[in-house]
């Protein structure tokens, strides 16, 4: 799996950040035609 690297500006909260790593999850896996478990964040 590639690695990406993600950087964001202050203010995000958890839940947003929670959010945008169960996103980037699901499209790396789905894309990468691998399960979610493999997928590290």
């Amino acid at each position: 799996m590639p690695v990406v690297e993600i950087k964001l500006w202050k203010g995000r909260t958890r839940e947003q950040k929670a959010e945008m790593a169960e996103g980037i999850t699901k499209i790396i896996s789905e894309v990468g035609k691998t399960a979610p478990e493999h997928v590290h964040i």
